[in-house]
């Protein structure tokens, strides 16, 4: 270790924690579902979910009116709610909290112990045979960031397919691609409203199919 080393590191994890905690401003609707998530994946990030932070979690999912019919949002604060009905909370319903936090946001600290806010959460539904993406004539949207590659490499591979694309979910989309990350920063780390519009349509009985990352590679190389 050199002399300024200690220094050097100290200046690191100073930066480091000015910018994590810089206010937030909500500039758009996409702002606002990222700030509830990255509120959900902050109180389970030490993978223990207190009375007080219940109470917090429900204020918080009742402010937000487009994800009410969320699937995952749903069972969240069915949970939630559960637990928290005789004002305290057993580690079995803690358990159970942070398992409906990691469908909606990805991994917590359940194997590292740090919170990994570029995780993508669980897509009920998503398309698990690769067998099942077609290219030709068929409309894909991409969300996240993608391991194959920047997105403009991974748009090349389904264009050379005959994909085509569009840059937000419609009726007319037909893959919803999503990358196994997202952006390093929580911002912009979750699907957003791009998964959210998809599942509405999915219910409506006109959404597309969900792809993760993993799925279209493989049917990238087949």
């Amino acid at each position: 270790m050199w002399r300024d080393e200690p220094n050097e590191i100290y200046d690191i994890i100073e930066n480091i924690v000015a910018m994590r905690s810089r206010d937030f401003f909500v500039e758009d609707e996409k702002d606002e579902i990222n700030e509830l998530y990255g509120f959900t994946a902050g109180i389970a990030c030490d993978n223990r979910i207190t009375a007080e932070e219940v109470g917090k979690l429900l204020s918080r999912l009742d402010t937000y009116p487009r994800i009410q019919t969320d699937k995952r949002v749903i069972n969240l604060r069915n949970a939630a709610r559960r637990s928290i009905a005789d004002g305290r909370i057993t580690p079995e319903e803690s358990d159970d909290i942070c398992s409906w936090i990691t469908h909606l946001v990805g991994d917590s600290a359940s194997d590292t112990g740090i919170a990994t806010f570029g995780n993508v959460g669980v897509i009920e539904g998503a398309l698990e045979d690769h067998a099942e993406v077609v290219f030709g004539g068929r409309m894909f949207v991409l969300t996240g960031k993608f391991t194959l590659g920047p997105r403009k490499s991974v748009q090349g591979m389904i264009s050379d397919r005959g994909g085509e694309f569009k840059s937000s979910v419609c009726r007319n989309t037909h893959y919803l691609c999503v990358a196994t990350e997202a952006s390093r920063d929580w911002k912009h780390s979750h699907e957003g409203l791009k998964i959210i519009r998809a599942m509405e349509l999915r219910d409506q009985g006109k959404g597309p199919h969900v792809v993760h990352e993993g799925t279209l590679a493989q049917a990238l190389a087949g």
